[in-house]
């Protein structure tokens, strides 16, 4: 994710300060005198400017510089003599052994610093190994050195004849790393060599194949830009795997000008066969004259999953911007996924935008459809998906009536189950009950009790005799129902029922195997979970059903309902001003589970939100007996955006809640304990999460960024990690050697001390004129991280080492 510096720069000095303040610095901060930003007191040697477009690979040795020359990794996909499908274990690479006694730098020069480059490049093909899903890591991770030479080159002789060629080796690098900070150099020499007739458009392709990028596609749109002109949509990937890299649009202005405009940056190396012919889709759907771009992101690991992610853009405010909503991954290796498309016509004539998917853990598909409005799709209307096949029906049910959408259910069974209509067995040889049993229960939660009884009456002796586990399940119910406030009792009853039918007198089967529970109740379920009854949905009808606008208000009224309370927090968590509860709700029988609830206050009625605190979607769980708490504490942090960030402590059990304005609760898995702090700090695209936590003596951060109603966990994810990226940034781009200095001294005190730190601090030596000490720090970097890529590079700054 990109942040910017202002961002990055207010990150880092928040962070130093918080370790310094505790005292973890280890490495004293020593003041550096001051510098030119550029340090070069040996040759400058003048080289035969490069041929056009030269991109350094293993293939091509240096000018200059002894001809090394491996196998070029960028070739194939697998290491040569490798089949295909191999996993290989990799061997550390040897690295130059320390002469006895101290160690001294190297004289340096523009030869030199290319030799560096070559080093590194040369380092990634030899550590060049498949692994799985097909991936390549060391030679992903190898580019970081890669990276690191090109810059000390780039930043000592920033008149060098091969900077072209540089400039193109660190956007590959940064490619490969899957970064997008290279894109900007990319589309600015095609543009560049377009402008200039060095190329023409249909000759790109030929044109980026010496940097190692191609065009794997190209669309034509018409008026993409609303100036008229056909223009062009773009696949820049890598010349070795067209599944993944950049889409950009080339853009024929008036004055016979092109320009190329960034869509969608998605770069990932060695990311397996594309899996869709079609990475983008273009086309007006909406009727206001822009097309819109589906961008189909491809993604394979090599075993099962494979498939693509669809985003979708159109020009406007002079960008391309990405339309909401987000669309379902799909999957082409046949493991789920969802499907989005162009639906029915809305009032004003423009098809809607429709997706379906399974959420949240469900058994049974959304399906939402969107309309396009102001330039955007917003949300018309979501439902539960009526299943394609027959088999799925006890799907729907099940997932329609935990979600509350109990008139589909009425109706579709109602036409299911009427006289003279036959009721198909593929569910179960006793499915007719099921589904009558489940037309009761909807009938129920819609307080229509007359109804629900001649139902459950019908279920309970509906040709089979009552022994039979619905059967027996439905007379459970109905002999304990007497209208809304007995609906938790009766439905436990019947779960009890079930339960013991599968021979578990604890739980609904969840350790049984599907085919033992249908055996014993005569259908198929969903899964051993989705049984017969809903607790959930029974409390969300009796929370729902009161008028007091408070949550304290209704707690009689849930006593008398036969709901037991394990324990209950209050506090303001929608912003209204009114206490909100949390709830632990046990179920009513003495064998059952528990499930954790926050109920919220509304403007004329309660709103109950379910926290799945356990394993599946039972109610009832292999847990044994019920498990109060003797304490809970609400802590409510309020972010910019007015999303409620809720941390509760459940008998010292931390966990973190997101209250989104609309009501929606996220709940992330952030694992936590009560020493630890946690905080939102705004940031120029929103917010963040931050924890801070001190573990072993060392302080750990973590920082999450919210975004389109989810947190994405940002890298690094320790304060040494974050200094090592400020002090890059303080050396290479700000120039600033005693800022770099004191950010990778900072660094020193991260959880891990990686080889790269190690190095980038010698280099900042090196630069500041501090030669015995840069001379040491490699030293400490071979001892350290002996067969690295930056023990590598070490290695051939120092004199004496072989």
């Amino acid at each position: 994710m990109y942040l910017s510096r202002r961002s990055f720069e207010s990150r880092w000095k928040g962070a130093f300060r918080r370790l310094t303040s505790l005292g973890l610095l280890t490495a004293v901060l020593v003041g550096c005198a001051s510098a030119p930003p550029v340090v070069s007191t040996t040759e400058h040697v003048t080289l035969t400017s490069p041929t056009p477009g030269l991109s350094l690979s293993p293939m091509e040795p240096t000018p200059g510089v002894a001809a090394i020359t491996p196998t070029d990794p960028m070739a194939s996909l697998w290491l040569p003599g490798a089949p295909n499908g191999t996993w290989l274990t990799p061997t550390p690479l040897p690295t130059p052994a320390l002469a006895q006694g101290d160690v001294r730098l190297r004289d340096w020069s523009e030869t030199a610093a290319l030799s560096l480059i070559q080093t590194a490049v040369n380092y990634a093909a030899e550590d060049d190994v498949f692994s799985w899903g097909e991936s390549r890591p060391n030679y992903v991770r190898n580019q970081a050195a890669i990276e690191v030479a090109v810059r000390e080159m780039l930043l000592r002789y920033p008149e060098t004849p091969w900077r072209d060629a540089l400039e193109w080796r660190l956007a590959l690098a940064r490619a490969i790393e899957g970064q997008s900070t290279g894109d900007a150099w990319i589309l600015d020499q095609m543009e560049r060599a377009l402008n200039e007739k060095q190329v023409t458009p249909d000759g790109l392709s030929a044109w980026l194949e010496p940097h190692g990028f191609q065009i794997s596609d190209t669309g034509v749109a018409p008026n993409l830009v609303g100036d008229g002109h056909d223009d062009r949509v773009l696949w820049i990937t890598f010349l070795s795997d067209n599944a993944s890299g950049l889409v950009a649009a080339l853009v024929q202005r008036d004055d016979d000008r092109y320009a190329l405009e960034p869509i969608r940056s998605d770069w990932n190396f060695a990311n397996g066969a594309r899996e869709t012919d079609e990475p983008f889709l273009i086309g007006d759907h909406t009727g206001d004259g822009l097309p819109e771009i589906a961008v189909q992101i491809g993604y394979h690991n090599g075993t099962m999953a494979c498939g693509f992610d669809t985003y979708l853009y159109q020009w406007k405010d002079e960008r391309f911007a990405r339309l909401q909503p987000d669309l379902p991954r799909t999957e082409s290796c046949g493991f789920g996924g969802g499907q989005w498309g162009y639906g029915a016509l809305d009032a004003a004539g423009v098809p809607t935008l429709e997706i379906r998917e399974l959420r949240d853990g469900s058994v049974a598909e959304t399906l939402e459809r969107y309309r396009w409005s102001s330039g955007d799709y917003v949300l018309a209307d979501r439902q539960i998906a009526s299943p394609r096949e027959s088999a799925w029906l006890h799907n729907w049910l099940a997932e329609s009536i935990e979600q509350g959408h109990t008139q589909a259910v009425i109706d579709r069974l109602s036409v299911m189950l009427a006289p003279g209509t036959p009721v198909s067995t593929e569910g179960g040889e006793r499915y007719e009950q099921y589904l009558t049993f489940q037309l009761g229960q909807a009938l129920a939660l819609q307080s229509r009790p007359d109804e629900a009884r001649e139902a459950f009456r019908r279920a309970a002796g509906l040709e089979f005799p009552v022994t039979e586990a619905v059967g027996r399940a439905a007379q459970a119910y109905l002999d304990r129902y007497d209208g809304d406030d007995t609906l938790m009792m009766a439905c436990h009853a019947s779960l009890a029922v079930m339960a013991d039918a599968a021979g578990d007198d604890r739980a609904i089967g969840t350790a049984q195997e599907i085919d033992a529970i249908r055996a014993a109740w005569g259908y198929a379920p969903a899964s051993p979970v989705h049984a017969i009854c809903s607790l959930r949905a029974a409390f969300r009808h009796l929370v729902e059903r009161h008028t007091e606008r408070t949550p304290t208000a209704a707690m009689g009224a849930f006593s008398r309902s036969g709901v037991a309370i394990g324990a209950q927090a209050e506090a303001d968590l929608d912003g209204r001003g009114v206490p909100d509860l949390y709830l632990r709700v046990l179920s009513p029988g003495d064998d059952g589970g528990y499930q954790d609830w926050l109920l919220l206050s509304g403007e004329a009625q309660l709103s109950a939100v379910a926290l799945d605190t356990l394993a599946d979607r039972a109610w009832l769980q292999n847990t044994g007996a019920p498990q109060p708490l003797a304490s809970v504490v609400l802590t409510v942090t309020v972010a910019p955006d007015g999303v409620r960030v809720v941390r509760v402590n459940r008998d010292g059990d931390e966990a973190v809640w997101i209250l989104e304005p609309q009501g929606v609760v996220t709940v992330p898995y952030i694992p936590m304990v009560a020493s630890d702090l946690l905080g939102v700090e705004a940031d120029d695209g929103g917010w963040n999460l931050v924890l801070t936590s001190l573990r072993s003596g060392i302080v750990q951060e973590k920082r999450w960024h919210w975004a389109d109603g989810a947190l994405e966990l940002i890298a690094p994810t320790d304060l040494g990690r974050e200094a090592e990226l400020f002090g890059m940034q303080a050396l290479f781009d700000n120039r600033d050697l005693p800022e770099a200095l004191r950010a990778l001294q900072a660094s020193l005190s991260g959880v891990s001390v990686s080889a790269q730190r190690r190095y980038l601090l010698g280099l900042a030596l090196e630069l500041s004129d501090r030669e015995p000490e840069a001379a040491r720090v490699y030293a400490a970097v071979i001892r350290a991280e002996a067969g690295s890529a930056f023990a590598r590079l070490a290695a051939a700054k120092l004199d004496d080492v072989p």
